[in-house]
């Protein structure tokens, strides 16, 4: 740039993050280390909950709310079953009598 000017801003990187992302990004944010496909569903979950934030007649807010409920019960399952322990005694415990 020419006589020390910044270049401007990007419009989506200065924009607020509304509320909804805000709290997507957190609530993922303490899942931890994603792996797999988790990120892909993380980044999804991103983009839905900026669209709520957002609003609009083109897309309503119903069907990307359900979207974004399946998407983070999508990704908090994927967490779930690749964080559980490796437990032998699926059953818990089988082993201890009754």
């Amino acid at each position: 740039m020419l006589g020390g000017d910044e270049p401007p801003e990007c419009p989506r990187c200065a924009a607020e993050t509304g509320t909804l992302e805000r709290q997507v990004r957190e609530d993922i944010a303490a899942l931890g280390d994603l792996a797999d496909t988790e990120p892909a569903l993380a980044e999804l979950a991103y983009a839905l909950a900026a669209a709520v934030d957002r609003g609009s007649d083109e897309n309503p807010i119903p069907p990307l709310a359900k979207e974004l409920r399946a998407t983070l019960k999508a990704l908090t399952d994927a967490v779930a079953v690749r964080t559980a322990p490796d437990d032998d005694d699926e059953f818990g415990d089988l082993g201890d009598p009754e």
